[in-house]
C-alpha cells in the first residue's frame, strides 16, 4: 500500500513560472476510457490520488468527470495554481485542494485582488466538503 500516488492527468500548464523546470513533451490530456483503466490498475494500492505531476489539473476539459469518476474509489486531492479553480467550485468529491499561491504573476492579465477575489469565491463553496491549503 502506498500512502499516496500522483496521477498527471494533463501535461499542460495555463503558466510558465519561472520556479517550474517545464517539460518539452507533447502536450497531452488523458481520455476517460484510459483513465478507468488507470484506475483500475492503481485500485489496492492507494486510497489517495493526487492529481498533479506537471501539468495544471484544472485545465483538463473533463476535470469534474474525472474526480467524480475517480471519488468512487479514491479520497481525491488536487494541486492547482489557482487561476481555474472557479471550473471546479462545485464538485463535492474533491477531499483537498492545495493551491500555490506562488503562482501569480501580474503577467497573466489580472491583478492580485482579482486572482485572489477568484480563489476565494471557490473557496467558499469548496471548504464545506474539502481541506483547503494554501502554499507559498
Amino acid at each position: 500500500m502506498f500512502k499516496k500516488i500522483y496521477v498527471e492527468i494533463t501535461n499542460n500548464c495555463n503558466l510558465k513560472c519561472d520556479f517550474c523546470i517545464g517539460n518539452k513533451r507533447e502536450k497531452k490530456f488523458i481520455d476517460i476510457e484510459n483513465f478507468k483503466l488507470l484506475l483500475n490498475k492503481l485500485d489496492g494500492y492507494t486510497d489517495y490520488l493526487y492529481f498533479h505531476v506537471m501539468g495544471e489539473p484544472l485545465l483538463h476539459p473533463k476535470i469534474n468527470d474525472l474526480i467524480n469518476i475517480a471519488s468512487k474509489k479514491f479520497k481525491i486531492n488536487i494541486t492547482t495554481n489557482g487561476y481555474l479553480i472557479n471550473r471546479i467550485k462545485d464538485n463535492k468529491n474533491i477531499r483537498q485542494i492545495n493551491i500555490s499561491l506562488h503562482s501569480f504573476d501580474d503577467k497573466y492579465k489580472t491583478t492580485l485582488d482579482e486572482y485572489m477575489n477568484n480563489i476565494f469565491d471557490s473557496v467558499d463553496k469548496l471548504s464545506k466538503n474539502t481541506y483547503i491549503e494554501y502554499r507559498m
